[in-house]
């Protein structure tokens, strides 16, 4: 079977990325491009614009795992200085304005990693000369990769889907809520704090090359891709989010059956809740399946 080039756009606010120290903290906050308040308490605000995150901070990190043949990297970055890494390796990335793609995500540069092997790499972008008067601003980047098929097709499963195993008994984890703008205008969510069945949503599918999870927004999470686990989160400082990746795999065979777990859980996250599912009384963590505008869980690949 051959191979298809394919392009995923991963915004700043995408579950993919891992920013550090904190994704929201002394070293990262998020805002939208056309704002310049950002929103507070308990309220949710929707933004004017392109979302980004941006750092002030002296020394911070953003960075991305993927299977691919290469990464946009898009950003402002008003004269801070950084440093980008490939597996672990420093390099010195091709820098371009006004890149199609980028300024599609509202960047006005573009970093360009090119010509990889297709396998399995990491780019961590090092910001190391940010201030008050030069912050850095990170608006997310394009995956170039390829997929295990002829061509690319796409095959969108609702969160209705009666294959999705979820307790939607009355009493149990998932809610259920309906609204424009969301695929056949429906969603579903949790905000129960565990890993145990009471929420978790499971797939199973087969036929796909690979799988993307879209969210509209979601705080820590896990996701298990036969057998295999990530975790991450999609916080976004009370901003209201249109739908992004929270997870993807572009290197699945779509010859084999596969198994795909979202849980509204995250072992190393102390400020959630407890492992019983109660949450803390501080925190409201939960986990969204819906989309705005985009897909909500989408195969990708040969013969679906």
């Amino acid at each position: 079977m051959s191979l298809a080039d394919y392009q995923l756009p991963l915004p700043a606010s995408s579950g993919t990325w891992t920013y550090s120290p904190d994704r929201l903290g002394p070293a990262w906050n998020a805002s939208y491009t056309g704002e310049t308040i950002w929103p507070y308490g308990d309220s949710y605000k929707s933004g004017q614009g392109s979302f980004y995150f941006r750092t002030q901070a002296a020394s911070s990190r953003v960075g991305l795992d993927f299977a691919g043949t290469g990464l946009r990297l898009c950003l402002t970055d008003n004269s801070a200085t950084y440093t980008v890494t490939l597996n672990s390796t420093v390099i010195k990335p091709t820098v371009v304005t006004n890149d199609g793609g980028c300024k599609g995500l509202g960047a006005s540069q573009a970093i360009l990693i090119q010509d990889l092997d297709f396998a399995t790499h990491t780019v961590d972008l090092l910001i190391t000369g940010a201030s008050p008067s030069q912050d850095f601003q990170f608006f997310g980047g394009i995956l170039e990769t390829k997929i295990l098929s002829s061509t690319v097709s796409n095959k969108t499963i609702d969160d209705r889907d009666e294959d999705w195993n979820i307790l939607r008994k009355s009493g149990s984890a998932w809610d259920e809520s309906t609204g424009l703008g969301l695929y056949q205008g429906t969603a579903s969510f949790t905000c129960i704090w565990t890993d145990d069945a009471r929420g978790s949503a499971t797939y199973t599918f087969k036929g796909a090359s690979a799988v993307l999870l879209n969210s509209a927004g979601s705080d820590s999470f896990t996701v298990i891709l036969d057998g295999q686990t990530t975790v991450s989160n999609m916080a976004s400082g009370n901003w209201l989010l249109n739908s992004n990746p929270m997870f993807f795999n572009t290197n699945l065979d779509p010859t084999q059956s596969h198994t795909i777990t979202l849980m509204n859980y995250d072992a190393e996250d102390k400020r959630c809740g407890h492992q019983d599912g109660t949450l803390r009384d501080d925190q409201s963590c939960c986990t969204r399946l819906r989309i705005s505008e985009h897909l909500n869980f989408m195969f990708k690949g040969h013969n679906i």
